[in-house]
C-alpha cells in the first residue's frame, strides 16, 4: 500500500512538473511569437511611405529627372480629370436648368388650366425652388474650381519660368567650370 501511494504521489508530481514545463515552453513560445510580430510591424513601417530614393535603378540627376517627369505625369492626370469633372459638371448644371424651366410652364399650365390644385401648386413650386437653388450651389462650385484651376495654371507657368532660367543658370556655371 505504501508503494502503491508512493508511486500515486511520484506519478502526481511528474504531471504537474510536466504541466509547469509546458507551460514554460507555452510562455517561451508566445513570447517569441511576440517578438516576431514586432518584427514584421517594424519592417511594414519601414517599408510604407513613397519610399523614393529606395531600391533605385537611376543615380543622381538622372533619378531626380525621372522623378520630376513622373509628377509632370500625375499631374498632367490630375488636371484632365479636374477638366472632364468641371465639364461633366457644367453639361449637368445646364439639363438641371432646362429640365426646372420645364418643370415651371407645366406647372404653371397645369395650374392656369386647373388641373392641379394651389396646394399641389405651391408643393411643386417649392421642389422647384430647391432644385434651382442646388443648382445655383452646383455653378457656383465649379467656378470655384474654375478659379482654382487658373491659379493651378499660373503657378505651373511662373514654376516653368524658374525652371528655364534655372536650367540657363545651370548652364552658365557649367560653362564658367569648364
Amino acid at each position: 500500500m505504501k508503494k502503491f501511494a508512493l508511486l500515486l504521489v511520484l506519478t502526481f508530481s511528474l504531471s504537474i512538473v510536466s504541466q509547469a514545463q509546458n507551460n514554460k515552453d507555452k510562455k517561451e513560445k508566445g513570447k517569441h511569437e511576440k517578438k516576431e510580430q514586432l518584427k514584421e510591424k517594424k519592417k511594414e513601417k519601414e517599408q510604407k511611405g513613397k519610399a523614393y530614393g529606395k531600391d533605385k535603378e537611376l543615380e543622381g540627376k538622372d533619378f531626380g529627372q525621372k522623378r520630376a517627369e513622373e509628377t509632370r505625369m500625375k499631374r498632367e492626370e490630375h488636371r484632365k480629370k479636374l477638366d472632364e469633372s468641371v465639364t461633366e459638371g457644367r453639361m449637368k448644371a445646364e439639363e438641371a436648368k432646362e429640365k426646372i424651366k420645364a418643370a415651371k410652364e407645366k406647372a404653371e399650365k397645369e395650374k392656369q388650366e386647373g388641373k392641379i390644385s394651389d396646394e399641389e401648386y405651391q408643393a411643386k413650386k417649392e421642389k422647384i425652388e430647391k432644385a434651382e437653388k442646388q443648382t445655383e450651389e452646383l455653378e457656383r462650385k465649379l467656378e470655384e474650381a474654375k478659379k482654382q484651376e487658373e491659379k493651378v495654371r499660373e503657378m505651373e507657368e511662373k514654376m516653368k519660368e524658374k525652371e528655364m532660367e534655372m536650367k540657363e543658370k545651370s548652364k552658365e556655371l557649367e560653362e564658367i567650370e569648364k
